[in-house]
């Protein structure tokens, strides 16, 4: 691999890194020296992270990389994150290993929804007539924005907007709670009725 391929796939691995450091999750670069001694980045529980930046990718081939590569660090399922010029990154894994991730993730599915408030890049968002038709309350607390909407009764929880390198205001990782249907799950109610007694107490 030449000196420019090198640094085009250090440059999508910091890139990468940062995408998901800035979702929330405390992910690490392995480095650009390293020389495979080390997953190209770590810290998504569950997930080994093989990373590809380039232009013409053999998806069977890297995704066989990171099969080697995931039982050999032990680290998750083998998951490989890519994307070329001018295009969004992508992800890749075997449909066992997300079904797995998604039957997990699916049992909080009634009542959280992901990533629903508008991406300010993007400008799309899976409830646009809640969030459209109706003014939050709001309270922000330096780590979190909370927003209630009392009519389509809806909290969302987000970490704080950021920038990126061009200056763009991004909205931070949010998380909506459905409480209709909370209210409908005696052991979700039970779990938030004793959060708020804790924070009264």
């Amino acid at each position: 691999m030449g000196a420019k391929s090198q640094k085009k796939g250090a440059d999508g691995e910091r890139e990468l890194v940062e995408h998901l450091r800035r979702a929330g999750y405390s992910v690490s670069w392995g480095g650009n020296r390293t020389y495979g001694a080390v997953p190209d980045a770590s810290g998504l529980p569950g997930v080994h992270i093989e990373c590809k930046r380039v232009e013409q990718l053999n998806i069977a081939r890297a995704m066989e990389q990171a099969d080697r590569d995931a039982h050999r660090f032990r680290d998750g399922a083998p998951t490989l994150f890519h994307r070329k010029n001018k295009s969004p990154w992508l992800v890749t894994m075997q449909l066992t290993d997300w079904l797995r991730l998604y039957s997990a993730a699916d049992r909080t599915a009634d009542f959280f929804t992901y990533n629903t408030i508008p991406n300010l890049e993007k400008g799309r968002d899976m409830d646009k007539d809640f969030w459209e038709a109706e003014v939050p309350m709001t309270a922000d607390t330096g780590r979190n924005i909370i927003e209630y909407f009392p009519a389509s009764r809806k909290l969302s929880i987000s970490k704080p907007n950021w920038k990126d390198r061009d200056g763009s205001e991004k909205r931070g990782k949010t998380v909506i709670l459905d409480l209709a249907a909370l209210a409908n799950t005696p052991d979700a109610l039970t779990i938030l009725e004793a959060v708020v007694k804790s924070l009264k107490d």
